[in-house]
């Protein structure tokens, strides 16, 4: 899948390991890398291997998706297929899904 960022700032977090290692922790940061490998090599959603606790949030985040990088942090991001009009199931198929972080951190609070 191909992968979007909401801000610079998370494309930087999600792009530095040095920067991310220091803004949430080595355990944090190698989750967060882990996570977001898994992501960009799965062709879809369903291809994505069932790592740590992947869930599908509600209320304000409704439409999001998020892992558990520890207690409190979370990977949150979107999924969304381009868009291209009206296609056959065939070209459907072809299309890349795109993975948008949106955010990085602690949403309970």
């Amino acid at each position: 899948m191909q992968v979007e960022y909401a801000t610079v700032y998370l494309e930087q977090l999600c792009t530095d390991q040095r920067r991310a290692q220091a803004e949430l922790g080595q355990h944090c940061a190698r989750k967060l890398y882990t996570y977001l490998d898994s992501l960009k090599d799965a062709p879809s959603m369903e291809d994505v291997p069932t790592l740590g606790h992947l869930h599908v949030l509600t209320g304000d985040r409704a439409g999001q998706m998020a892992f558990k990088l520890d207690k409190k942090m979370r990977l949150v991001f979107s999924v969304r297929l381009p868009e291209t009009g009206v296609c056959g199931l065939k070209e459907r198929e072809k299309l890349v899904t795109i993975i948008c972080v949106e955010y990085i951190g602690n949403y309970h609070d």
